[in-house]
């Protein structure tokens, strides 16, 4: 007997149809039929032949929705495709279609379920996927392999600083994260290659690498750009490098990737060494600190041309989605336009100020929702290559992991994207995840739902920090694609490790609950000789924007954030906060030198008021430096250099962002910038630093 799974196709929300995008709330996929965005179902199979796989609609409601105006075809409502072999399973793919076109009238299934039937199969499944029903029981995991593991294709001209990111994970690294791994050169493969000759080799050696049953080679790594490593353009449209290793060879451009895949656009040996370097500086000697657990989703606002639009809320809903997945797992840094003044000019200065101090504090992933071109995220520049790359320069090798789910982001091929820029910066990003192309909605709501684990069944950041995957960058983006979404691609080492920490709650040992305002508490953890940081905020916000019809979440004030490498850390809540029931939050992170992260949360803490007198008169000593030298009276201010700002008070420093009290700093007769709490961190109960840009 098979097994049978079953799936509703009724839609929470009405579907919709414009010119665009046809839109059915009940779909995981879509694909593009003339420009047009049409959601659908994907799913797929471990079988052998059609005919043990059976696809049904059982009590299908359709209603009409539209006239078919523009002639359009679409697919067959159900469409099951023959076997192809798949990393050595044979593999079938289901698509469920939710759209007909009868007598030239467009329906919409509003109602009903999709029922699939798979017999049983006799083989191993030799790979795992979110949308792959039969596998589980089945799959075969190899233990130990001497075969290559990881293949990295460079031209001649770049292969130096190739071999020496190969050598780094073939014998550098820990040995249980080491990969067997092995450079090719183009001209070993083809005089002049192209796109095709190059599929065609890789192809082969996943072909010989099958011939023992199993798949060892899981990475795959084009160290070059267009003109060394030519792409392969969807039927001439865009390029996608999916193409290179798609299983079905008489049609390339359908099915899934049989390896994870990354891109490094690089043509000179100066900016490969550069990245080669950074990738191994941060893999090899990882910097400590919360910043590895912190993400900045950054929304575009609800302006079109300087013109209000309310169908642009979808940036903010599916950015506070993120949020509300991972707000108890991590600490979130929300940037949303529609939480920032929009200035005259329609830009936002204030949110690309937060945001590039942010990053340069460091954070471990930066994830952009919204409109978007390859030197721009949004038509009022939130972030604009030509006016903020030199700003942009993370200190200690904190980089940023970048996604950006918009258009075109990641168009490298006639391009010098800010994508390229930040990616060969000495002190730009680690690895950055975009599209080559025009993107639609569904392709990239989806796509990012399945990315950061929110989709049923999905492998991914969320499931990471709860210890069900360690996938690396290039396995999270292969596992995150469902059909059509061969845009996504990661530029930078596939095969890099994720810096986030694991879901821990056995590191705090003791933590004070209530807490007493003003007072000195202490939070006992175990592991002293890790290095600790404590982050205490506030209970979440929630806003509405225009008529209220559009909601989102920022975090709390921040109260304290603590580094420490004891056992007993203290801290202090700032009397602004005020008494209050279950209304503050804690994050505790602890790494052993960057190494074997974790964090835990604890929710629900009650506030008191002190019943110690507090006399505070003076305000906290204040040093300035730059580069490890004092700033006094007549020294000379190196622009382009941060400075940091030391305070120290014995009452502890106030940052809830209130008036009179907040860090506040202004050049000349510039107007005051107010600096979030959470960009100051404390070294001792009443000391600590915060960095400024000049």
């Amino acid at each position: 007997m098979g097994e049978n799974y079953n799936f509703s196709v009724t839609p929470e929300n009405p579907p919709e149809i414009n010119s665009l995008h046809w839109k059915h709330s009940a779909t995981n996929s879509a694909i593009e039929i003339n420009q047009l965005e049409v959601d659908i179902l994907n799913w797929r199979v471990a079988a052998n032949s059609k005919e043990s796989v059976t696809v049904k609609l059982v009590n299908p409601v359709w209603e009409f929705i539209s006239w078919n105006d523009n002639k359009l075809v679409l697919p067959n409502v159900i469409k099951i495709s023959d076997p192809v072999n798949y990393r050595g399973t044979p593999t079938i793919y289901i698509q469920v279609s939710p759209w007909r076109i009868i007598d030239n009238q467009i329906e919409v299934l509003t109602s009903g379920n999709i029922s699939i039937s798979v017999k049983p199969i006799d083989f191993p499944v030799n790979y795992s996927h979110p949308y792959l029903l039969n596998g589980d029981e089945n799959e075969l995991h190899r233990s130990f392999s001497n075969e290559t593991e990881y293949l990295i294709i460079a031209p001649s001209h770049l292969a130096s600083p190739a071999l020496s990111l190969a050598d780094m994970h073939t014998s550098e690294v820990n040995a249980d994260y080491q990969l067997n791994t092995e450079l090719v050169l183009v001209e070993n493969i083809a005089t002049n290659a192209t796109g095709i000759d190059i599929r065609e080799y890789i192809i082969q050696r996943i072909e010989n690498d099958l011939l023992d049953g199993l798949l060892a080679l899981r990475f795959l790594l084009l160290f070059g750009d267009e003109n060394d490593i030519p792409p392969i353009f969807n039927n001439g449209d865009y390029p996608s490098d999916d193409f290179y290793t798609t299983a079905d060879n008489n049609n390339i451009f359908s099915g899934n990737p049989q390896l994870a895949s990354g891109r490094i656009p690089v043509s000179n040996e100066n900016d490969a060494w550069t990245l080669v370097e950074k990738i191994k500086n941060y893999t090899l000697y990882p910097t400590s600190g919360i910043w590895r657990s912190k993400v900045a989703l950054v929304a575009d606002d609800m302006y079109r041309s300087c013109s209000f639009d309310n169908g642009e809320s979808s940036h903010t809903v599916n950015s506070d989605a993120i949020y509300d997945s991972l707000n108890t797992l991590l600490p979130i840094l929300p940037f949303y336009g529609v939480d920032y003044e929009l200035h005259s000019g329609c830009a936002h200065p204030d949110l690309t100020g937060d945001l590039i101090r942010t990053i340069n504090n460091g954070v471990a992933l930066i994830n952009y929702i919204g409109h978007g071109d390859p030197e721009t995220w949004a038509g009022e520049k939130l972030i604009s290559k030509s006016r903020d790359l030199s700003l942009i320069h993370p200190g200690d090798n904190k980089l940023a992991i970048w996604i950006a789910g918009t258009c075109s982001f990641g168009k490298y091929n006639g391009e010098n994207s800010f994508m390229e820029a930040l990616l060969f910066k000495e002190d730009g990003a680690i690895a950055m995840v975009a599209t080559t192309d025009v993107v639609g909605y569904t392709e990239n709501s989806n796509y990012l739902k399945n990315l950061f684990g929110l989709s049923p069944g999905s492998a991914g950041i969320q499931q990471f920090l709860k210890g069900e995957n360690n996938l690396r960058i290039g396995e999270l983006v292969m596992q995150a694609k469902n059909g059509n979404y061969y845009k996504f691609h990661t530029f930078g080492d596939p095969a890099l490790r994720l810096p986030f920490p694991k879901v821990s709650n056995t590191i705090i040992t003791g933590s004070p609950n209530p807490i007493s305002l003003i007072q000195e508490q202490t939070v006992s953890v175990n592991n002293p000789e890790k290095h600790s940081t404590l982050l205490v905020r506030g209970y979440d916000k929630e806003f509405p924007f225009g008529t209220d019809s559009l909601f989102y979440t920022i975090p709390g004030d921040t109260y304290a954030q603590m580094n420490s490498d004891s056992s007993q850390i203290c801290f202090r809540i700032p009397i602004d906060a005020g008494s209050c029931d279950d209304c503050a939050t804690i994050h505790m992170y602890q790494d052993d030198e960057g190494f074997d992260g974790e964090i835990q949360f604890i929710a629900d803490i009650s506030i008191l008021e002190s019943v110690a007198s507090s006399n505070d008169e003076d305000g906290p000593d204040i040093n300035v430096s730059q580069n490890g030298s004092p700033i006094i009276e007549g020294s000379a201010i190196i622009p382009g250099l941060d400075l940091t700002i030391s305070l120290d008070d014995s009452s502890g420093i106030n940052l809830m962002e209130t008036i009179g009290h907040g860090i506040r700093y202004a050049f000349d007769d510039d107007d005051l910038t107010l600096i979030s709490g959470d960009e100051f961190i404390y070294e001792t109960c009443s000391e600590g630093k915060v960095q400024i840009p000049v």
